[in-house]
């Protein structure tokens, strides 16, 4: 593929599966329990935060970018499942406000860079995840971390980003991500 193809759900599917295990919980400050899926590096040179896109959840095929991240890149890849998503707690598909999705992020990622205090703590998103990452660095009570990572043609359905030139309009391939991605520290 070239660094401007796109693919499609059919394309994803023809990946090896990579299985996520058995999740682990991080108990928001309203008590919901967030679900997470550690990715595990050894000796680890970075951690990264990962959201994912709208009505989706981590193992969405977000698990097979956190093991590529974990074997080839020595990054430690925390995939997290939205309130309301995957095998989180909250009403299904929903949080009852954008404040807090970003006090979850907040506070997860604050537990993360506290977890792995030696490596940088990088906090990404794919589409509207993207979005909600994107839109978190503009709350002022936000936890910079240092760096960022968005993947995503669009960064969610209201971003005005669409780009009508993608065939498949899911995801969009951008040619070598994960080497760019490293090559930034």
């Amino acid at each position: 593929m070239n660094a401007n193809s796109s693919f499609s759900f059919t394309e994803i599917s023809k990946f090896q599966k990579v299985h996520l295990g058995e999740p682990c919980y991080f108990e928001s400050a309203d008590g919901v329990k967030l679900a997470y899926y550690q990715v595990k590096a050894n000796h680890p040179i970075a951690s990264l935060v990962f959201i994912h896109g709208g009505g989706a959840h981590s193992g969405a095929g977000y698990q097979n970018l956190a093991y590529e991240l974990s074997e080839k890149y020595k990054v430690e890849v925390y995939l997290l499942d939205l309130r309301g998503h995957g095998r989180s707690e909250g009403p299904r598909g929903d949080s009852p406000t954008y404040v807090q999705v970003w006090q979850d992020i907040k506070a997860f990622s604050d537990w993360v860079k506290n977890e792995n205090s030696a490596v940088p703590l990088y906090v990404g998103g794919h589409s509207s995840g993207g979005g909600a990452v994107l839109n978190y660095l503009s709350w002022d009570k936000n936890s910079r971390a240092d760096g960022y990572l968005f993947i995503s043609p669009e960064l969610g359905y209201k971003s005005e980003t669409a780009r009508k030139d993608i065939k498949h309009p899911f995801a969009l391939f951008v040619g070598n991500v994960i080497q760019r991605f490293v090559e930034l520290w």
